[in-house]
């Protein structure tokens, strides 16, 4: 019975992603001019996308606090693992900083391309001012940014020290700072939506195998009026680490 569950989530997933990677090349095709008119477009594809891979994986998501009704936003949250994508962009439109190796995933990439994601090599300082301008680019067109400032996925426990560079664009674009702490209750310690010291492939069969993934997103109040990235980090990350 959970093999089936795996293999029917598994079919249910693959033919997710071949509708919106069609959906992907029509707006490519009929929004081929100004970037801002697409970024405004793949803001609701993206979170109809993300709501839907949260129905085939079955993904129950619930909020606590309160979102900024307008503008927008760097929302920062911790990283636990894959369906923290789903969850995040289910709850709140916007484009997300993504590590450079994803543009060379097969159809994913592609497709997070033309939402708008932001790609960052990890390994080198100098992407550093590349990953500002861009995020600054699309915060200033009213479109908000999801950043993991981890910078990698973690056991669901602690929060590691973030990284700073990437809250210089908040600054320089004038919006503030939304921390967002994502928690998941399915009975297992750690959790099966945390990929931490094990391979993408037995996290994937570990979220297809779960019977149900209860999340709760935890929105804390935002933060601003700070004009040094390092400072604006650390209020938030402890904001966060209090939280918990």
């Amino acid at each position: 019975m959970i093999l089936l569950r795996a293999v029917m989530r598994f079919a249910g997933f693959l033919l997710t992603q071949a509708v919106f990677i069609t959906l992907a090349g029509l707006l490519c095709l009929l929004l081929p001019f100004g970037k801002n008119l697409r970024w405004r477009f793949s803001a609701f594809w993206g979170q109809v996308w993300a709501r839907t891979c949260c129905v085939v994986l079955n993904i129950r998501i619930r909020r606590e606090g309160v979102v900024p009704p307008e503008g927008p936003m760097l929302v920062v949250s911790n990283h636990i693992g894959m369906p923290d994508v789903f969850v995040l962009g289910a709850l709140l439109p916007g484009c997300f900083v993504a590590k450079l190796s994803v543009r060379n995933w097969p159809l994913v990439g592609w497709m997070a391309g033309v939402g708008g994601a932001v790609f960052v090599d990890r390994k080198s300082r100098q992407s550093a001012g590349s990953l500002i301008d861009q995020m600054v680019l699309r915060l200033k067109a009213g479109r908000s940014v999801h950043l993991f400032p981890e910078g990698g996925a973690m056991d669901g426990v602690a929060i590691a020290p973030f990284k700073t560079p990437p809250f210089e664009a908040a600054i320089r674009a004038g919006v503030p700072v939304l921390p967002v702490v994502l928690k998941y209750y399915d009975g297992e310690n750690p959790s099966v939506a945390c990929w931490y010291d094990i391979t993408f492939v037995q996290h994937l069969i570990n979220v297809l195998k779960a019977p149900r993934l209860e999340v709760t997103a935890h929105v804390l109040p935002a933060v601003c009026g700070y004009d040094k990235r390092r400072p604006l980090a650390e209020s938030v990350r402890q904001s966060m680490i209090s939280f918990k």
